[in-house]
């Protein structure tokens, strides 16, 4: 997947790379240095520019997969009765000028409360809004990919952290030949923390 990443003002040129049981790797680009974020299996690295060249260190996978956060959009709603949620049906809203059905899911043993809004003309997801942390991650610009509608923009927004980010997708490319080399931790890689 190739697209950008605007937090703020700052624009982030990137490209996500994802091999089925072999790791995850974002690569951002920022006044031509780069920036790398990996996940192999149950470990994650990120290699990025420093002071004194190149600094890589071994991070939590929580953190990791934090900040990709933003590429899971798919992931959010499968599943989710078989694992514990409970669904409530409490109307209709608008979002952005759409006419939108909210679904309330809660999964009590975790304390997770979202709210979904599903379009009501196309069935597409618009917004899941994350009651417990306020967090609102907008799904639009929905293109064919396959037999799939995907969304080709996506606006994360937090009030109460002040924070504001949008990815903008321009290309994916499914089944793309990925080198498992890529996930790999690199030579100067220290596994201490």
């Amino acid at each position: 997947m190739i697209g950008t990443l605007q937090l703020g003002s700052v624009a982030l040129p990137f490209t996500y790379f994802y091999k089925k049981n072999t790791g995850t790797r974002l690569q951002t680009t920022l006044m031509d240095e780069q920036a790398v974020l990996a996940i192999r299996k149950n470990r994650a690295w990120e290699s990025k520019p420093s002071e004194t060249g190149r600094e890589t260190l071994r991070i939590s996978l929580d953190e990791a997969r934090e900040n990709m956060n933003f590429f899971d959009f798919g992931q959010e709603i499968h599943d989710y009765q078989r694992e514990g949620y409970a669904f409530e049906y409490l109307g209709q809203y608008n979002v952005k000028g759409r006419a939108c059905h909210v679904l309330q899911c809660q999964q009590t043993d975790f304390g997770e409360e979202y709210l979904y809004f599903f379009e009501m003309e196309t069935g597409l997801l618009r917004l899941r809004h994350d009651k417990m942390t306020g967090e609102q991650t907008f799904f639009e610009s929905y293109q064919p990919f396959g037999t799939h509608l995907l969304p080709f923009r996506i606006e994360n927004t937090n009030r109460s952290e002040d924070r504001h980010a949008e990815v903008w997708i321009e290309s994916i490319q499914l089944n793309a030949k990925i080198d498992k080399q890529l996930f790999k931790y690199p030579k100067d890689f220290s596994p201490s923390f």
